[in-house]
């Protein structure tokens, strides 16, 4: 059985290297691996290689990456002590809650939910108990 082309890719009077490729990898005619060497080759056909950014981008990212370690450091000192505080505790209830929600929000995630149902509870309670 043949199949029809994709309509967005083909046009049939088009003679282009262009649509003979796209129409060709369009439908499984050739393997992944094929894919990335042609890309690859057309790359470096036209001097395509990696980029270093000017030094104001590089300070930046430099920055950016050196801020970023600060900050996991300090996250897992504080998660470290919170982990010798008082246990949170697990809304008994969680999964009619969360059951709830997806009910009256179907458009959203479960995790979603799980927040908003926290949210929900430390409002009312003041804390996290």
């Amino acid at each position: 059985m043949r199949r029809a082309p994709n309509r967005a890719l083909s046009y049939p009077n088009d003679p282009s290297p262009h649509y003979v490729w796209f129409f060709t990898a369009n439908n499984n005619a050739i393997t992944s691996r094929q894919l990335v060497d042609f890309v690859e080759r057309k790359l470096q056909e036209h001097g395509i290689g990696k980029v270093v950014p000017n030094e104001n981008e590089l300070a930046d990212a430099y920055r950016l990456f050196a801020l970023g370690r600060e900050a996991a450091q300090v996250i897992e000192r504080e998660l470290a002590k919170l982990n010798g505080g008082s246990p949170v505790q697990i809304p008994t209830d969680l999964r009619e809650r969360v059951a709830q929600y997806l009910a009256e929000h179907p458009t959203m995630r479960w995790d979603e939910a799980v927040a908003s149902v926290l949210g929900s509870h430390m409002g009312s309670a003041g804390t996290h108990a």
